[in-house]
């Protein structure tokens, strides 16, 4: 399955250094006005990807399940963008944090509790199963920050501030 990677800076190349099988369609980003190309070499095998406009990847984003692979903040403004062209997140689009990932973890807190998102995604068999949704530290919470909980989000567990919920 070919799936478009929306972002192509540092948390796009991170989630491409974790995910070297992904078979890629196109890069999109919402801050350049003209296609261009993006070079990559994993294990001496360059490869390039066209990197398209926003304005210009309608038709792409409708066509292939799209991994945002952004910060957690810029995450909303793109998710606000996706929303507003009529896709719907878990399916046409993701968080680069939650993609392939079978619970999905809401740290909901203040900021201590992000210290302990950070040693529980240390952990390879825990980052392997669990992926964060980006959500802001109560401290900065706001309407916007409500994680998408389709029927329901049943808790697996609680420790210290986390949420685990089963991906729906």
């Amino acid at each position: 399955m070919k799936y478009n990677i929306y972002g192509s800076r540092d948390s796009a190349v991170l989630f491409l250094l974790k995910n070297k099988n992904i078979e890629i369609n196109k890069f999109i980003d919402g801050k350049i006005s003209q296609k261009s190309l993006i070079n990559f070499n994993f294990a001496d095998q360059p490869r390039s990807y066209d990197v398209l406009p926003l304005k210009y990847a309608q038709k792409e984003l409708k066509k292939f399940y799209t991994i945002v692979a952004t910060s957690g903040n810029a995450y909303w403004e793109v998710k606000n963008i996706l929303e507003k062209m009529g896709l719907v997140e878990f399916e046409n689009f993701e968080f680069y944090g939650t993609f392939k990932k079978k619970f999905i973890s809401v740290t909901y807190g203040n900021c201590n509790a992000f210290g302990v998102r950070d040693l529980l995604l240390s952990n390879n068999r825990f980052a392997e199963k669990y992926g964060f949704y980006p959500v802001e530290p109560i401290c900065e919470l706001n309407n916007r920050s409500t994680p998408p909980y389709k029927n329901g989000c049943p808790m697996l567990f609680w420790i210290s501030a986390i949420y685990f919920c089963t991906k729906t």
